[in-house]
């Protein structure tokens, strides 16, 4: 056998093995956080209670300000079928014959029609663009043999290229 002997092992008086953990800082730590949670509430509440409005649950006074329109907005079941429903009868109104107001003798007449009507017949009454001027400005007729005038080769071109 061996004449070497174990050393004898002492309890610690403590209860646990001091090495491994120390308290001291944990417990600093908790206590900050502690402290910080109690400053930022006393912070906060008066603040939440500045920028709170001061209206309850059941206080609705403030929508009578603002009522609602009268008319809503009409909510369509079936828009394929109604767009195409409204583009039909617009090109009923357009294909067809219908009065516009019988009283004064106004009609409604299809667009080839009307074309047809303004080719042969002429648009009179019809102002296309800008009215004319009062006063209509005088030029003098061209003579069938005057020569043709060069169009300038510059146009379009600005000046310095």
């Amino acid at each position: 056998m061996s004449s070497h002997k174990a050393a004898p092992v002492i309890p610690d008086p403590k209860g646990y093995e001091s090495g491994d953990l120390d308290l001291a800082p944990i417990v600093k730590w908790m206590t900050f956080l502690e402290v910080f949670v109690l400053a930022m509430t006393i912070v906060t509440i008066p603040i939440y209670l500045f920028f709170l409005p001061k209206t309850t649950v059941g206080d609705v006074t403030r929508f009578a300000e603002h009522p609602m329109p009268e008319a809503t907005p009409k909510i369509q079941a079936q828009p394929k079928i109604e767009m195409k429903d409204f583009r039909m009868d617009e090109q009923a109104k357009s294909d067809g014959y219908s009065w516009v107001d019988k009283s004064k003798g106004e009609a409604r007449i299809p667009v080839d029609k009307a074309m047809e009507m303004v080719i042969e017949k002429g648009a009179d009454g019809v102002v296309i663009g800008t009215p004319p001027a009062e006063k209509p400005v005088e030029t003098t007729p061209v003579p069938k043999d005057a020569p043709e005038v060069d169009k300038p080769t510059d146009m379009g071109k600005k000046s310095g290229e």
